[in-house]
């Protein structure tokens, strides 16, 4: 079934291997012009290494534009170093002593496939060939009929050759693989008939019926978590990911070991919920926003895109049409100055030409001036700033009274869980030091910044410490720090910005 290199000197693959590879496929006399001057393999697109007694698949990263890959009658063990080949379309394995069928997963663009003629014992880890129409496995050890069912997955599978396993024995054989995979034309170098087509299917129904459904169920499965992946991608865009629903209070929360401990106190639990349910009101307010802002951005873009073309689009236009009359102009002027009759009469009508062409650069630059003062007045009306700043970084972090619970003590307000103030900025990370308190932290999430404060920092530490973040280049505009305020307020001025 496969070669055996005991009493075969085994090969690598080489530079001069396949420098030698390469000239050989090619005509002699192109073969000398390459191997003179030599071969960019990057411009190399077939490749034939078969018969080589080569036993480990390497250093074939060069042919980055390689769509056909022959390694046929060697020795090979081991599918490995093919990441690279992500053009290949025909890849030929074939009369190898390979036993597992792995490292194609890069190989998306491949349409045929011939591991003929190895050791092979299960088909597998072949997901990503959905563009594969030809499969040879012949003549391996396959031995499990039920492998054949794996093959279902490749919707262009038409073209299967089977034979010379051992399964092939069995008495059913041929219907069982023509039930599984419906729509093969040819199996085992034979077309499949419409009676055999009929025969299978008759034959294996109660076993396809329920294969059916799950691959229905697992579709629909796949295409609603592609359309969740689509929509996040969106709202990514958007700056508004996880926004639309409680997730960003639950990842914040289910960190909050300290919150945990609060809850068992009497009369924490109500405040907590009441937070949160204020606090998903205003994320879901901000994400409409945000999705609201980013729909009126995306269509200014693109109006102003289309006015680019269309600019451009007349310019092109109109600056072709001054050549084109250009030519038909000075047509005879140039018949004139090829028949001229006389030197001087030549050089005055090249002087007259010369003078034309002159004329000719002034009006298409002119043109173009007149083009770049079109876009300079489209590009003002583009915002400098994102849409989303006519918020002005507003956000409302939302507190029940604490006035009457056991938290507060001395005439200060502790609070139930972390506080947060959103600042529609671009920093990353930044530890406020607040003076004698532990420091308050800015962190970055996405295009927004949460303000969060630890547990134990008094309310009125935001309004006697509002220099610090002053200094930063954030104004504090009015602060509420009085318990009576279900809602704390700060409103930051965007415009001094970053």
């Amino acid at each position: 079934m496969s070669q055996s290199y005991n009493s075969i000197k085994p090969n690598v693959i080489d530079d001069e291997m396949l420098q030698k590879a390469v000239e050989e496929q090619w005509p002699e006399d192109i073969g000398r012009l390459a191997k003179s001057e030599g071969i960019d393999l990057k411009n190399v697109t077939e490749l034939q290494l078969g018969f080589r007694n080569i036993l480990q698949i390497d250093n074939l990263w060069q042919f980055e534009n390689l769509t056909k890959l022959q390694l046929d009658n060697n020795i090979i063990e081991k599918i490995e170093a093919l990441e690279s080949l992500v053009h290949l379309v025909w890849l030929d394995l074939s009369f190898n002593n390979i036993e597992v069928i792995e490292g194609l997963d890069t190989l998306v663009k491949l349409q045929d496939l011939s591991l003929y003629n190895n050791r092979i014992s299960k088909i597998e880890h072949m997901d990503t060939l959905q563009e594969l129409q030809i499969f040879s496995i012949g003549k391996n050890n396959l031995t499990a009929l039920e492998d054949v069912v794996y093959l279902r997955r490749f919707k262009k599978l038409r073209t299967l050759n089977l034979t010379g396993n051992p399964f092939c024995e069995e008495e059913q054989y041929v219907l069982f693989v023509v039930a599984h995979i419906p729509d093969l034309v040819y199996l085992d170098f034979k077309r499949v008939s419409d009676t055999t087509r009929e025969l299978a299917v008759s034959k294996y129904h109660y076993l396809i019926d329920p294969l059916e459904h799950e691959e229905a169920q697992a579709l629909a499965q796949l295409e609603e978590k592609l359309a969740k992946q689509k929509e996040l991608e969106y709202h990514k865009r958007a700056f508004v990911e996880y926004l639309n629903g409680s997730f960003l209070f639950d990842s914040l929360y289910a960190e909050d070991t300290e919150a945990a401990k609060l809850a068992y106190l009497p009369g924490v639990d109500d405040l907590l919920q009441a937070y949160r349910k204020d606090f998903v009101s205003v994320c879901e307010n901000l994400f409409n926003y945000g999705l609201k802002e980013y729909e009126k951005r995306e269509a200014e873009v693109s109006e102003f895109y289309e006015g680019l073309h269309e600019v451009l689009t007349a310019n092109q236009q109109e600056g072709s049409k001054i050549i084109l009359d250009f030519e038909n102009q000075n047509k005879e002027r140039l018949d004139e100055i090829h028949h001229a009759t006389s030197y001087n009469i030549a050089e005055s009508k090249r002087a007259e030409y010369n003078e034309d062409i002159l004329q000719l650069s002034e009006t298409l630059m002119t043109l173009e001036i007149q083009t770049a003062d079109q876009l300079e007045v489209r590009f003002k009306h583009i915002p400098v700033k994102p849409p989303i700043q006519d918020a002005r970084g507003l956000f409302f972090c939302c507190c029940t009274p604490l006035h009457s619970s056991p938290l507060h003590k001395e005439g200060r307000t502790t609070l139930p869980v972390s506080l947060m103030f959103c600042l529609n900025v671009g920093l990353s990370l930044l530890r406020v030091d607040l003076g004698g308190v532990r420091p308050w932290t800015l962190i970055r999430c996405n295009k927004f910044l949460f303000l969060t404060a630890e547990r134990g920092i008094s309310l009125t530490c935001i309004q006697a410490d509002s220099q610090s973040f002053r200094e930063r280049g954030v104004e504090v505009v009015q602060s509420f720090h009085r318990t009576e305020y279900r809602s704390l307020c700060m409103v930051w001025d965007m415009h001094l910005g970053f």
